[in-house]
């Protein structure tokens, strides 16, 4: 109840009183990767740094459960008003253009909307700046690609995920 509340808070905009209601939900239990990954995204759209850790605990506690949830969160915004995701994050990275979870929002946006090229910049950008957290974003990377049936805008299948720096490195 407490999480379903939270949805109901994000959705009009109540970002603080969701990320409460998360914290509720989270306090109830606490190795719930979904909750993380909502109070996530609330945090994101305060632009809290809290963001980062809330998907990094998610995607910890269930790697791929956190990958599903994650790119459905998305997509539903995505196929509801692209344009709209990709302004908010254009927002957020004039703000800081060192905004990792905007890169990534940005760059899936893209790839869900058919334009994979386009987010090729942003997944570079990602990979340069966490390459820790890398392998988290290739697996939603890979799914978002997979959900789409691949590439649609003359991009090859191989170029929608950049290699990791280490791999790059190794096949020169």
């Amino acid at each position: 109840a407490l999480h379903r509340r939270g949805g109901v808070k994000v959705l009009r905009s109540d970002f603080a009183g969701a990320v409460a209601d998360y914290d509720a939900a989270l306090d109830l239990d606490p190795e719930n990767a979904v909750y993380y990954l909502s109070r996530g995204n609330a945090h994101y759209h305060r632009r809290s740094p809290r963001a980062l850790a809330d998907y990094r605990v998610a995607f910890r506690l269930d790697p791929d459960g956190a990958a599903r949830e994650s790119l459905r969160m998305l997509a539903r915004d995505a196929r509801a008003a692209p344009a709209e995701v990709i302004a908010n994050c254009d927002k957020h990275l004039r703000i800081n253009d060192r905004d990792v979870l905007a890169l990534a929002r940005r760059g899936l946006t893209l790839v869900l909307v058919g334009r994979p090229t386009e987010a090729a910049a942003d997944f570079d950008r990602l990979r340069d700046s966490v390459p820790a957290l890398w392998p988290l974003c290739q697996a939603v990377i890979e799914q978002a690609s997979a959900d789409t049936g691949g590439p649609r805008d003359g991009a090859a299948a191989g170029s929608l995920v950049p290699a990791s720096p280490a791999h790059a490195q190794n096949s020169r």
